[in-house]
């Protein structure tokens, strides 16, 4: 291996909202980011949950061409539901799709085609470590995830791990332990025992203590400094390496959070008007739904403009998403088109929805609150909830440090987490798989704003985008009526 040849350190704060970040909240990631690269105008996908991003992040490209839709999606047909978060659903999902889960070549892929390493340390949920290498497995590649076993390669040896470290800790709140032992596993296995070009590690803090604490709360602050003193051992470790001067670290967290208002039914308020809907299409469902801040719906026909119809007439309903009519409306009045906002792929149910949201504080002071569904996790109030198209949803931290990445600078080009591949592709002379729509994430430019709207009768909305080049990347949406 030439001397000089690059090395990557991906690390993922899953949740963590830019404007949480301060000198006495997470003094390490503040000094990361005012001695490296800072990416003020990064974007994350739609919709906004994690285990959309993961795959993004692994491919660089968008849902519309990776396949993971949302957290959770009926399969076209509306008989079955994807679920990738526990293990079980994970491993359903693996049978039913097998290696086109995620249907894009991936980061693990171009670089095991160009003899380079990749190692994955996970403490979030099973899909989260699957997606970030999901071919893994059969190509001797290491994952090592907190939900077990049957989630990590054999290659990451799970049960020599827990021999060595002791035992995985069992899930909390905050999920801080976990998180360090994802540390350990990195530290004292990964990087010793693999040697990797490119080492992955996520950690699901803060983002379990915004969903059942609140974001701000105590809980919540304590997890962010647990996860800033692991980022701190972490690039403690790498400089003291003596390949020290080779390694590039990028910092992220996929998306942000509000505060959950109300909670709502959605299949409960469709039934109420007529509509016979349901988890899954059955003898005596038409629709099969999931009920969350951002949902979606399937329809046994496929038509779905007489609901579109009256969602617009609710005050609750946000945005609507469907099949193209044009570049920017969708095939039924008063929606976006699924291809603006990179969701158009077969498996993206029939119509896509966001809830109300608003840019109220919330009890310590961070703005920003949305309807959530009853599938989502906490209860209203006080718990936190992403998936839609508020700003503080969208915009998310990319930060950069290394030979790469220009210190002290602040970048104004729009990136997003769809650029992470491309920039280590790039860094290696590998070029990106047909499917890639993300770029290196040092390129020059400032971004305009665009404005697209659409409405039927007194229902208007308006989404906002910042285009750079030929890319776009979605900056907030609103029901404007």
């Amino acid at each position: 291996m030439a001397a000089d040849e690059p090395r990557f350190l991906i690390v993922a704060m899953d949740g963590l909202r830019p404007d949480m970040i301060s000198e006495d909240a997470c003094p390490a990631v503040a000094r990361f980011i005012a001695e490296g690269c800072l990416w003020p105008h990064a974007r994350t996908v739609f919709p906004s949950e994690t285990r959309v991003v993961t795959p993004t992040v692994a491919t660089g490209a968008w849902p519309a061409r990776h396949g993971l839709v949302a957290n959770t999606f009926p399969m076209p047909g509306g008989g079955l539901r994807v679920n990738t978060a526990p293990v079980e659903g994970l491993l359903a999902a693996v049978a039913h799709y097998g290696d086109a889960l995620v249907a894009a070549p991936t980061l693990g892929d171009r670089l095991a085609a160009a003899d380079k390493r990749i190692a994955v340390v996970s403490a979030g949920t099973a899909g989260n470590a699957y997606c970030l290498n999901p071919r893994a497995r059969g190509r001797g590649q290491p994952t090592f995830s907190v939900q077990g076993p049957d989630v990590s390669t054999p290659a990451a040896d799970h049960a020599g791990v827990e021999e060595r470290l002791g035992p995985t800790p069992a899930q909390a709140l905050p999920n801080t332990a976990r998180c360090c032992y994802a540390t350990r596993v990195l530290l004292e296995e990964m990087l010793p025992r693999h040697d990797p070009h490119v080492a992955v590690i996520w950690y699901s803090e803060p983002d379990i203590a915004m969903h059942f604490a609140g974001i701000g709360s105590d809980t919540c602050q304590d997890a962010l400094a647990s996860v800033d003193s692991e980022f701190a051992r972490l690039l403690s470790a790498l400089d003291a390496r003596p390949d020290a001067a080779r390694w590039n670290v990028i910092l992220l967290s996929d998306h942000g959070q509000v505060t959950i208002r109300e909670k709502l039914d959605m299949a409960a308020q469709m039934r109420a008007a007529g509509f016979r809907a349901g988890p899954r299409i059955d003898a005596d469902t038409d629709y099969a739904v999931v009920s969350s801040s951002c949902g979606n719906i399937v329809s046994r026909d496929g038509q779905i403009a007489r609901l579109a119809d009256w969602m617009r007439e609710q005050p609750w309903v946000g945005l609507l998403f469907s099949r193209g009519a044009n570049e920017v409306e969708g095939h039924v009045a008063g929606s976006f088109a699924l291809g603006l906002v990179g969701l158009d792929h077969e498996r993206t149910p029939h119509l896509v929805y966001t809830l109300g949201q608003d840019d109220n504080p919330n009890a310590y002071g961070f703005a920003g609150g949305a309807v959530a569904g009853t599938d989502d996790p906490p209860p209203p109030g006080f718990g936190g909830i992403h998936g839609g198209v508020h700003a503080k949803e969208l915009a998310c931290l990319l930060a950069a440090r290394g030979p790469l990445f220009p210190a002290l600078a602040s970048a104004e080009a729009a990136v997003g987490p769809i650029d992470i591949a491309p920039t280590v592709l790039a860094a290696f002379g590998i070029a990106p798989a047909e499917t890639v729509s993300g770029g290196p994430l040092v390129r020059p430019g400032l971004p305009q704003r665009l404005v697209f709207e659409t409405g039927a009768g007194t229902y208007a909305a308006r989404l906002a985008m910042l285009e750079i080049g030929t890319r776009r990347y979605l900056d907030s949406g609103r029901r404007a009526s």
